[in-house]
């Protein structure tokens, strides 16, 4: 018997937070950008060639997502954004996760903003649409 046939999905994350839910970061901190900016440089862009690639393979992307968590049938995986872009939608959506985060206790009303989560040192290896890529 396979259990997640007997699973319904009573809401999903796109479902509750709209494209916020795609939202991914990745956390490297200011000493170690400092120290160590090419493999942060290269940790950058092989993390977007991944979200790239997972958009173009979607199904095998979902096959191998399903079998690293155990899922007995082929995972719906997330779309990422191409560029990696910080733009103004981009930072409202930060900005979500900023209010939810406020709202659960978790951080004090006005301690974040987006600009304070996100730096924009490496455009260049994320944004495709910059020179040097």
């Amino acid at each position: 018997m396979i259990l997640a046939k007997k699973l319904r999905i009573l809401t999903t994350s796109t479902e509750a937070f709209g494209p916020a839910a795609g939202l991914s970061f990745a956390i490297v901190n200011e000493e170690f950008i400092k120290e160590h900016p090419d493999t942060v440089r290269n940790f950058i862009k092989a993390f977007k060639d991944a979200d790239r690639w997972s958009n173009d393979n979607r199904e095998e992307a979902g096959e191998i997502t399903a079998k690293n968590i155990d899922l007995p049938y082929t995972a719906n995986v997330h779309w990422y954004s191409p560029s990696g872009a910080i733009d103004d939608e981009v930072k409202g959506y930060i900005q979500d996760w900023i209010d939810a985060m406020e709202a659960d206790g978790l951080i004090e009303h006005g301690e974040f903003v987006p600009e304070d989560l996100y730096t924009t040192e490496f455009n260049d290896t994320w944004d495709t649409s910059l020179p040097n890529q």
